[in-house]
């Protein structure tokens, strides 16, 4: 793991331009390789040590760069498992992606979501909250956000509700950012970011059941429609002119009555 280190750091100590740029990829993807041989403790301390340069990649101009980082965080995850969401790790490499998805390419987006989703699904949804509460602070800014990060930050905490369907002691830390994110989801102008909110209320409706009609009931009608909920059917009440029937009706079956018995 050391040599992968070290053949990372000397190819990331020259400027980044088209002569560097083959060595950078070469080091990524012989680090890959290698931290699928180790401990997660000796992954993780390795991982640690070529943060920057990670991030340096994925914000690349370098489309080749960016995908090979990419893999190599993948394939972090899914050896490290919850080991990489140690010491905020996670987080912080995640929050590289939804910087690659706010201003890339629709295939570059695509790559970055499925980067993101093999992080959170390999993690297990531990350590998950910060990057919940970013993707709910991403999704505050509206329109000011791109579309695609906006379905993408609604999408990470659909994926993360997926993760905690087995440990629901994490799970209920998450309910008041999930529900905010929902609000936002389905109350947003573009129909693609309403849809990702619909599919975010499938799941939070499996993994808080006790919670969805106390959720749906603070709705407003417009909200429940996004998410094709019928509203309680309300009743209604009775008219003066029922009430003014019915007493004319009880009047005129006593006046039969006193008069049956007076005969």
């Amino acid at each position: 793991m050391e040599a992968a280190v070290s053949q990372v750091t000397t190819a990331f100590s020259k400027p980044e331009d088209e002569s560097t740029w083959t060595a950078m990829d070469k080091s990524l993807a012989f680090f890959t390789v290698s931290i699928q041989k180790v401990s997660p403790l000796v992954g993780v301390e390795a991982l640690k040590r070529i943060t920057k340069h990670i991030t340096q990649s994925l914000l690349s101009p370098r489309s080749a760069l960016q995908k090979t980082a990419i893999t190599l965080l993948s394939t972090s995850a899914s050896s490290l498992g919850p080991s990489f969401a140690s010491q905020g790790m996670a987080t912080e490499h995640l929050t590289s992606l939804l910087q690659l998805s706010a201003k890339a390419s629709a295939v570059m987006v695509r790559l970055a979501w499925s980067g993101i989703a093999s992080i959170v699904s390999d993690v297990g949804g531990t350590g998950m909250y910060p990057f919940a509460v970013l993707c709910c602070s991403e999704l505050r800014k509206g329109s000011k956000a791109s579309k695609p990060l906006r379905i993408i930050c609604v999408d990470s905490v659909c994926c993360i509700l997926e993760a905690l369907r087995s440990n629901l002691v994490d799970g209920g830390r998450f309910i008041e950012v999930v529900q905010e994110v929902l609000r936002l989801a389905i109350s947003d102008s573009a129909n693609e970011v309403r849809d990702a909110g619909r599919r975010l209320f499938g799941e939070y409706s499996q993994l808080y059941t006790n919670q969805v009609d106390k959720f749906t009931s603070s709705l407003t009608p417009q909200h429940m429609k996004s998410l094709q909920i019928k509203p309680p059917p309300t009743v209604k009440p009775a008219s003066n002119n029922s009430r003014d029937n019915n007493q004319e009706t009880n009047s005129a079956k006593q006046l039969v009555r006193e008069k049956q018995e007076q005969e």
